[in-house]
Order: structure tokens, then C-alpha cells, then sequence
């Protein structure tokens, strides 16, 4: 048993704890890095005591009880003089092996914003390159390795068998000094020629934003350089901005976070005076700015804070080959039992809380009791208990929760339902094209999430004015049209040019755009992906920030997908591990039995 975490990899190590704690419904962070580094660390600090456990005479136990010592008294004055540069080796070994580890720490801590070294490091790294804070903690490395080198080779200098180890340690030392030399060396470059960018992955035309630094040139006569690092979950985000540790220039948080960080004071406002360059703020619809303006806190009007970037909606990706439109107009298709295995949900909390609750109150949003804004933003215990029984009655229905998978899924025909948004929705579907998969997207008739993501400038950064002229630089309708191209979301950018290069006359659908291009855009040939109807808009609603209620959501979700294994498969590893721990403890019972057993032989031979 105790040499499994070491005869298998980190990766398996950190996988296999994950659905382990997972499956226990043990929330990722403090509690399970600790039990994750005390389960791989233990087999090194047990092969550490073992041997001199085994060396030590039992006989100096057994005299010392004899002479009137208690088993507390012999095991604290015998036994751990005894083993006690074992128990230092494996304490320095385990130490070691805890600091130094990657792998099974990035599966086991979560997104609470915990970090150990190791994955603090990895982050940093991603950047482009190390913070400053590291140059210190390095050099405090490098002493306390230069100062155990050197104890040790005192220690060893009057030894003539050790003049090879010397020599080895002497260049040991050297490499150790001109490593550590190495990370003093670090870029001088003055902070105001860099722009630190905070984005989703996928979510930017990478060649546009290679040329940002030739048109920020050309408008200020100023260098600069980018650095580019890209997150997946907002909360993930959201913490690094809030501990100060990260000073990240703009970032691109979606509409829950901006009222969030608005709250919290952790925004700067935008500049919108940029001398000789155009103002394409303005260029923003007034739509979106009305939306975003839903978030002001306390005075401060959020549109001053941020400007939309993408929006778009949540609906239901389907494929028409399986699934009538009739039933994907609804959200009880993910509840319907005759596409058991064929559905995919969303791995967003906000999203399936909004879903879960629509479809619940299908009948009081049918009659008027209740709109879809206040359902989605209902945070009540009772409606939290509600979504908990929904969703679990869904779960056995689900393939799967995807966060990304899902559109190739889709594309591939393995399954028929995605709850999905709008933007992935129109990347599946030009796939599936491809490869002769027919799928479409829908809106349900009860109502959905209307979603907003806007960039932002945190309270940390350190290169405002270079981040104001980004924003600007994003309203451009020529670089919108190209981040729209790339990845597929529709820009909060609305201007003649955006509506002029999205119409489709080849398309039979109208849709009244008029809520975001203006009067004009009454009856326009558009994609209904990109571009929903008035009508299906209206049906919608954002999303707020759930406030102090967010650990209780966040606790329901958790205990959503806390038995994805399943109770019989937790049952089955339980009784295995069991299974395991009762064999070794026979086995080493079996052995101590027979060294017993040749012990009394031996002294019975000795006696005669």
C-alpha cells in the first residue's frame, strides 16, 4: 500500500484524488491540497522510519517497560531517539517533495484562489515572465542551499573517502550559482512600455492584436508590448485581481463580475479622451450600455467602468436529424426521457440555476406571475432547494457537463441536445456542415439568459492610458467584424459597417434589430444566432450577481455533480481500498507472527 503514490504518476496520483474527493462531495481547495500532499508524502516518510525501526533491538523496549517506564515514556525516551534521523530525513524528503509538486496540486486545488509555490510560479510564468516578488525568495533558496553544501562539506572534509563527493558538490555549487544568478537577470523594461491583457481563451483575432502595438505607436508615438495571458473560470479571475497580487492592465470579465468588482471598488474608470485618435467608444450600441448601466453601484454608472465586448444568449443546440423544433423551443427537452444519453449541459452554475428555475415555474411564467428577470435572480432557499431537485432529476438523463466539448460532441452526432450559448452554437453549426450533421439553435419559449462580457481596467493596473487606447482600439468596426469572425460571439459594436457585413440576403429569416442598430434595422436578413429578434430578446434576462448568496449556489451545485460516479462506484472503490488495507495488515501480521515464532526457536536452541 504504501508504495502505490510512488510507483504511479503525479498525473494518476492527482486524477485519482480528484474523483475521490469529488465523489466524497469534498469541496476543491484548503482542506483537499493538504489530504492530496499527506497521501503522496507519507509512503517516502514511512520507507524513511521503516528501516530504522527494523534495526532498532525490541529488546531496549521490552527493558525499559521492565524498569517501570510507561508506553508513552519508553516510546518518547527510546524509540524516537532511536528513529529519530529517520523521522528527519522523511520530515526533510516530504518537505521537499510538497514544495516541488505540480501536478497533483493543479488537480486538487480548486478555484477558490488558493496557490501553492509550485502553481504560483506556473501562473506567473504564463505571463511572460516572473514577478519581482520571486527574486527575493529565490535568492533565500539559493543561501539556504549554498549553506547546507557548505555544512555538509565541512563536515565531510576531514573524510578522504568523501574527496570525490567535494569535488562533485564544488561544481554542484557553481551550476547552483550561476542558476540562481540567472533569475536575478531580469527585464529592466519600464512598466508603462508593457500592457498586461487579461482574457478568455479563444475570444481574440491573435493577428489583430500583433498589430496593436504598430497602430499604438502610430497614435501616441509610444512603444509598446504585450503581454498576453488568457483564464477560464471568472471567479478564478476575479481572485487574483482582488489579492493584488496580479496587475494586469484590462481584463474581460463577464456582466456578474463587473457588478461585482464595481461593488468591491476594484475599477478604474476608462479614459475616453484620446487626443488625435478617434472616440470608438462611442460606436458601442446603446443597448448594451443600457444593460451594462443594470450594474451602477452607489453612483458610479458601470458604463463608465466598462464597455461591452461580446454578448449573446443561451439556448438549446440541437440537431434536427433527432430532435423536432418543437422540442427544442423548450427547456423540458432536457428533461425528456427519450433523449436519455443525447443531452449536454453547460458546466455553468448560473446558467443551469437560471434554466432549472424557468423550467420549474414554466406554468407562472406562462400566465404572468413572475418574469424571467426575477426567476434567474432569485436566490431564496426555497428556489435554490428547487433548482437542486431539478437539476438532480436531469443528471441521469445528461451524457456529460461540458465546459468546451461540447460543440465537437455535437458536430460529431453523438449527441442531439446542447444547452449551450449562442457563440458556440454558431461555430458547431458551421462545422457540422462539413461533415454532413445538421444542427440549429433555439431560444426557448419560456425565456433564457441574455449575457454581456465587457473589458474592464482593475484597480492594480499599472499602464492605464495604454489600456484605454486597447478598449478604443476594440470598437473599431473593422476590428470588431474580425474578433466576431474569429470567434464567433457577436461585438457590443454597432455601427452601419457591422450591420452592412453581417446581412444575408440568401436568408429567408427577418429579425427586427432595431433595439441595437437602431430605428432602421427594423426587418433585417440575419443570422438568428448572432443577431436574436426583438422578441426573443425580450424574453430574456441578464443574470445578476448573486451577493452573499453565492457560497449557498455554489454549495447546491457542489452537491449537483458532488456523486458523479455514482454511489455504487464509490461503494465499489471503498470496499477495493478496504480490501487493500485488510490484505497488508494480514500480510504484516503473517510476517511479525513468523519472526515471533523463529525468535523463540532461536533462543530455545540457545537454552539447550
Amino acid at each position: 500500500m504504501n508504495n502505490i503514490p510512488i510507483l504511479n504518476g503525479d498525473i494518476i496520483i492527482g486524477i485519482s484524488l480528484f474523483l475521490l474527493f469529488v465523489s466524497l462531495g469534498i469541496p476543491q481547495g484548503y482542506t483537499t491540497v493538504v489530504l492530496a500532499h499527506i497521501t503522496f508524502c507519507t509512503p517516502y516518510v514511512v520507507l524513511s522510519v521503516l528501516p530504522r525501526l527494523k534495526q532498532m533491538n525490541p529488546n531496549i523496549y521490552e527493558a525499559a517497560l521492565d524498569l517501570g517506564a510507561t508506553p508513552m515514556q519508553a516510546l518518547r525516551k527510546v524509540i524516537v531517539p532511536e528513529i529519530l534521523p529517520g523521522m528527519i530525513s522523511g520530515f526533510m524528503l516530504a518537505v521537499t517533495l510538497s514544495i516541488d509538486d505540480f501536478a497533483v496540486t493543479v488537480f486538487t486545488i480548486g478555484n477558490e484562489g488558493l496557490e501553492t509555490l509550485s502553481t504560483y510560479i506556473y501562473a506567473d510564468a504564463r505571463k511572460g515572465g516572473l514577478t519581482p516578488e520571486l527574486r527575493p525568495l529565490s535568492t533565500i533558496i539559493f543561501v539556504l542551499v549554498l549553506v547546507l553544501l557548505v555544512i555538509i562539506n565541512r563536515r565531510s572534509g576531514k573524510k578522504k573517502e568523501v574527496y570525490k563527493m567535494r569535488k562533485i558538490n564544488r561544481w554542484l555549487m557553481v551550476c547552483v550559482c550561476a542558476l540562481f544568478s540567472l533569475t536575478g537577470c531580469y527585464n529592466t523594461e519600464p512598466r508603462e512600455s508593457v500592457l498586461k491583457i487579461y482574457n478568455w481563451a479563444d475570444y481574440i483575432d491573435e493577428d489583430m492584436l500583433a498589430e496593436f502595438p504598430r497602430w499604438y505607436k502610430e497614435q501616441t508615438g509610444e512603444d509598446i508590448r504585450i503581454v498576453y495571458q488568457t483564464f477560464d473560470i471568472n471567479e478564478i479571475m476575479l481572485t487574483k485581481i482582488e489579492r493584488g497580487h496580479e496587475d494586469f492592465d484590462v481584463v474581460c470579465p463577464s456582466e456578474y463580475i463587473i457588478e461585482r468588482m464595481l461593488r468591491k471598488g476594484l475599477l478604474l474608470p476608462i479614459d475616453t479622451v484620446f487626443g488625435k485618435t478617434p472616440n470608438y467608444l462611442l460606436n458601442e450600441s446603446p443597448y448594451i450600455r443600457e444593460q451594462l448601466d443594470k450594474l451602477s453601484w452607489s453612483g458610479h454608472r458601470a458604463s463608465d467602468y466598462a464597455i461591452g465586448y461580446m454578448w449573446g444568449t443561451a439556448g438549446i443546440l440541437f440537431n434536427t436529424d433527432h430532435v423536432p423544433v418543437e422540442d427544442a423551443r423548450t427547456w423540458a427537452s432536457l428533461w425528456n426521457l427519450k433523449y436519455e444519453n443525447k443531452i449536454l449541459m453547460k458546466e455553468s452554475y448560473r446558467d443551469a440555476y437560471g434554466t432549472a428555475l424557468i423550467y420549474a415555474n414554466a406554468e407562472d411564467l406562462k400566465k404572468g406571475k413572475v418574469t424571467v428577470e426575477e426567476l434567474m435572480n432569485n436566490y431564496s432557499q426555497a428556489s435554490i432547494d428547487t433548482v437542486e431537485k431539478y437539476l438532480k432529476a436531469m443528471k441521469p438523463l445528461i451524457a456529460g457537463w461540458e465546459a468546451d466539448f461540447g460543440k465537437e460532441m455535437m458536430t460529431k452526432g453523438k449527441a442531439w441536445l446542447n444547452m449551450t450559448w449562442s457563440g458556440d452554437a454558431v461555430w458547431a453549426i458551421e462545422e457540422a456542415e462539413g461533415v454532413g450533421i445538421h444542427l440549429d439553435y433555439e431560444v426557448p419559449v419560456e425565456g433564457s439568459n441574455v449575457w454581456y462580457d465587457g473589458w474592464v481596467i482593475p484597480k492594480y493596473a499599472r499602464n492605464k492610458k495604454a489600456a484605454s487606447y486597447f478598449i478604443n482600439y476594440l470598437c473599431r468596426p473593422d476590428v470588431a467584424l474580425r474578433n466576431m469572425d474569429a470567434c464567433g460571439y457577436v461585438s457590443a459594436v454597432a455601427t452601419p459597417e457591422i450591420l452592412e457585413a453581417k446581412i444575408d440576403t440568401t436568408l429567408s429569416y427577418f429579425a427586427d434589430l432595431s433595439y441595437f442598430f437602431g430605428p432602421a434595422a427594423d426587418s433585417i436578413q440575419i443570422d438568428k444566432v448572432q443577431y436574436p429578434d426583438r422578441t426573443v430578446v425580450e424574453r430574456c434576462a441578464m443574470i445578476r450577481d448573486s451577493g452573499d448568496k453565492t457560497e449557498l449556489v455554489l454549495e447546491m451545485w457542489s452537491r449537483v455533480k458532488g456523486d458523479n460516479l455514482g454511489v455504487g462506484v464509490v461503494i465499489v472503490i471503498l470496499v477495493s481500498a478496504g480490501i487493500m488495507v485488510v490484505f497488508t495488515v494480514y500480510r504484516k501480521l503473517q510476517r511479525y507472527q513468523h519472526e515471533k515464532a523463529q525468535y523463540h526457536r532461536r533462543n530455545h536452541r540457545r537454552k539447550k
